[in-house]
């Protein structure tokens, strides 16, 4: 599988520190991004395409490859590792929404 990844700014791109990683599938449009809110990795997709397609943060974000989101995700959560492409895969498969147990 392969995914694109972004880093998110604040302001310009190295203004300051990152502010946010979005892990994307170019395909499917699927997207993860953590949130700084519910301090975790959310399902977010549209969030996603609306700030990438926005002109006005077209100097907020830049491309990066796998290993470089792994280490900006880290600097940004504090603890939370970027999930690994397979959670990523079945986060995407269930559009965020995985079945709830019966238990």
């Amino acid at each position: 599988m392969t995914y694109s990844y972004y880093v998110l700014y604040w302001d310009e791109v190295g203004s300051g520190p990152p502010a946010g990683v979005i892990a994307r599938d170019p395909r499917t449009g699927d997207a993860l991004i953590w949130s700084h809110i519910q301090q975790a990795w959310q399902y977010a997709p549209r969030t996603a395409i609306e700030f990438l397609n926005d002109y006005r943060n077209l100097d907020r974000y830049e491309p990066i490859d796998r290993e470089t989101a792994e280490r900006v995700a880290l600097s940004i959560t504090g603890t939370e590792p970027l999930p690994d492409e397979d959670d990523i895969e079945w986060i995407f498969s269930w559009k965020g929404a995985p079945p709830q147990s019966e238990d």
